[in-house]
């Protein structure tokens, strides 16, 4: 792996004034980012990084789960509540060198999603260690999943994770925004649809097998369009 770029520690003046001062922790975290997305984890292709991952979360504390779907998963805390922060660490094609510039950290899967698989990390422990310097344990059993393959159709490590006892809350890593909670998301469906139909002459009377394939497909539009309007409703 080719070494990592130097870490910005200044912010241009034309932004901030001053420069930016990073804590030890803070520094800690970006660091944990820069090499989560300077480790190439294509679906499918994904072991390095979750390696990275599964040692950065055990020498936060963690406790390391086994995953079958070879995903990174990580749990601190040991309250009554179990909340699953869940991002995925895949990522689709595609190089771009990895470099620190105005305070932005730029990268394949910056955004989607290791940033907020990283943030997951690093705001479990930040919560963690405040609870332990306080002398109290961790009001609830926090669950981070690096999970694999999201971006492949099946989603392989999240559905590990739907055959879990349901958490009392699960918090989703995707890039929706990060200064609200976003409370519905656009997911996908995939299907096979096979159309048979008897031998006819094209110029004979009746539908064919074309014109029946979109009728289909109309119909389908309509029905998912009206499900969605009911879902957005209620």
């Amino acid at each position: 792996m080719p070494s990592p770029p130097e870490i910005v520690t200044e912010a241009p003046a034309e932004r901030t004034g001053r420069a930016q001062v990073w804590s030890s922790q803070e520094r800690a975290d970006i660091e944990l980012l820069r090499g989560l997305v300077d480790i190439e984890s294509l679906s499918g292709r994904e072991s390095a990084a979750v390696g990275y991952l599964r040692s950065s979360m055990a020498s936060r504390g963690f406790e390391i789960l086994e995953s079958e779907a070879g995903s990174a998963v990580g749990t601190i805390g040991e309250g009554a509540r179990h909340i699953v922060l869940l991002g995925h660490i895949d990522t689709v094609p595609g190089r771009i060198p990895v470099r620190i510039e105005d305070g932005t950290l730029w990268g394949r899967g910056a955004v989607d999603a290791k940033g907020p698989l990283a943030t997951f990390v690093a705001a479990a422990s930040a919560a963690a260690s405040a609870a332990a310097l306080a002398g109290a344990g961790l009001n609830a059993r926090l669950t981070v999943v690096g999970a694999v393959g999201e971006e492949t159709i099946g989603s392989l490590g999240a559905t590990e994770v739907a055959t879990w006892e349901a958490p009392d809350f699960c918090v989703i890593g995707e890039p929706s925004g990060w200064d609200a909670v976003c409370l519905g998301y656009r997911g996908s469906l995939s299907l096979i649809y096979t159309l048979r139909h008897s031998t006819r002459h094209t110029a004979g009377p009746g539908e064919s097998v074309a014109e029946l394939a979109i009728q289909f497909w109309n119909d389908l539009l309509t029905e998912l369009d009206a499900w969605n309007r009911e879902a957005t409703n209620s």
